[in-house]
């Protein structure tokens, strides 16, 4: 177990003034394993440091950042929680300080989430060879970490909490691993608990669920216990429903076989598609404005691309029809994201691939992808264009045999590979850059500025796309020549 020395060194100084600290949860959690599971999230969890301190969480938060040139953040100020975090961009780590429940650690430690986050190091300990045989585990934590098990100590202890309903989900995600029949027992019979929890705080907890890998078995244990559905009450409306198309589960159990393909998708894009699957991975690490990668945020999208076919959901000639239910659902998106205080950022990227998820398959349909439709297509989308074409392909791939998921004989896996082979590979002839602006264009037209320069500007882009014009000589002939036309 290691700490930055220095951080260490002003831990030490806070413990000789405020009394005993102890490294505790996660950090612990992740240092026992063997790799720690990998995650797209841009600050793993390993690299959050919990502490739980005898004396004052605010004063020993606010110590730390005097000696060490940190911020203080009050994460919970009623249950006595403050984060510290380093200015430095070097330093990764951020420090969480809590005050200890109970009159001993030991004690604090019974009343925490589950058993794998109820071990604590002392101070004294940290960085020391030793560090695993000083560890501090009254409930059998280390135990259950070698099973993977996440295991709640006592019912109890989920209700201080309601977040920690959703917390049992991340760290079983985090370990590869499952959650215990018991405590999901007690899931099930308090999940209503869970909307007692500010919606910033399920926000950040289902982001950094969804930011590790191959979280589709848990998020359909989730629904089992009916939690997915308190939190998106709007997916109950899609369960069951139109099993003729979907089976048994409707449209929602539809929606979290499309989040598996695009797990399973990028897991496997490497040996598939290898020429695109290196940038394609790069864009998913990305960070978006709110904290979270796009591969977290392209998750969520898949997993309610079709929240608004119920709503949409009409009998026309004996055949279950969803007109509209994609701009229906960038609608509902906006109103759900921003009941979970997500950021502008985020509800737009989602929203936009939510609003454009059936134009892959649209453009599927035509006997050929122009250069024109694929130009039309990213000067739409931008690069956010690669999440609606993440979110089609496991859209299509969870309707198909698992042995044709990758086949180009299949059209629309044919123009998503195209698609993303064009923007990765022509960047340049798909987004074009311009090679004349609006005042060109004004004075060759003869024009005042207004929609209309705006058109032809686009105009002359979409030419470029499609190799007709390659010069700003022969953007400007063009101009000209579409104007005498107007004005013909």
């Amino acid at each position: 177990m290691f700490i930055k020395p220095a951080h260490l060194n002003a831990l030490k100084i806070i413990e000789r003034r405020h009394g005993p600290i102890y490294i505790v949860g996660a950090a612990l959690r992740h240092a026992l394993l063997k790799p720690p599971s990998p995650s797209y999230a841009p600050r793993s969890a390993s690299y959050d440091i919990d502490l739980a301190v005898r004396g004052s969480a605010k004063d020993a938060a606010f110590s730390f950042a005097k000696i060490t040139g940190s911020t203080v953040v009050a994460l919970d100020i009623f249950r006595g929680i403050y984060r510290a975090v380093p200015k430095s961009e070097k330093d990764v780590m951020q420090y969480d300080f809590a005050s200890m429940n109970g009159l001993s650690v030991a004690e604090d430690l019974v009343r925490r989430d589950c058993t794998i986050n109820a071990l604590a190091l002392p101070l004294a300990h940290v960085n020391s060879s030793i560090w695993r045989r000083r560890l501090i585990d009254p409930s059998g934590g280390c135990k259950d970490l070698k099973k993977r098990i996440v295991r709640s100590h006592r019912e109890a202890n989920l209700m201080d909490d309601p977040l920690r309903l959703l917390r049992l989900f991340r760290a079983a995600a985090e370990i590869k691993g499952r959650i215990h029949p018991q405590t999901l027992a007690w899931a099930l019979r308090h999940k209503s608990r869970i909307r007692r929890a500010a919606p910033e705080r399920i926000r950040n907890e289902f982001l950094k669920l969804l930011s590790c890998p191959k979280t589709a078995g848990l998020i359909k244990t989730m629904d089992g216990v009916r939690l997915l559905t308190q939190i998106f009450p709007i997916l109950e409306r899609g369960r069951n429903l139109a099993p003729q198309y979907y089976k048994q589960g409707g449209v929602l159990g539809h929606e979290i076989a499309a989040l598996e393909c695009y797990e399973k998708s990028v897991d496997e894009m490497s040996l598939r598609w290898p020429k695109i699957a290196k940038p394609v991975r790069r864009y998913l690490a990305e960070r978006v404005s709110g904290g979270f990668c796009r591969y977290a945020l392209i998750k969520l999208a898949v997993l309610l691309h079709d929240v608004a076919k119920p709503h949409t959901a009409r009998v026309i000639d004996g055949r279950m029809r969803f007109f509209g239910h994609d701009k229906r659902g960038a609608v509902l998106f906006k109103k759900i994201g921003g009941n979970l205080r997500c950021s502008n950022d985020e509800i737009e990227l989602i929203g936009k691939i939510i609003n454009s998820h059936l134009r892959p398959g649209n453009l599927s349909e035509q006997p050929a992808v122009s250069d024109r439709a694929v130009y039309r297509f990213f000067r739409d989308l931008g690069e956010d264009g690669i999440g609606v074409l993440l979110n089609a392909l496991a859209d299509h791939q969870s309707y198909m045999n698992p042995k044709n998921q990758w086949s180009l004989k299949e059209k629309a896996i044919s123009v998503i590979k195209y698609l993303l082979d064009q923007y990765f590979g022509k960047r340049e002839q798909v987004m074009p850059k311009p090679i004349i602006d609006g005042h060109d264009v004004m004075k060759k037209a003869g024009i005042e500025a207004g929609p209309k320069v705006g058109q032809l500007l686009d105009l002359i882009r979409q030419s470029q796309a499609e190799g007709k014009i390659k010069t700003r000589q022969e953007a400007l002939l063009e101009i000209k020549k579409i104007a005498a036309s107007l004005s013909g």
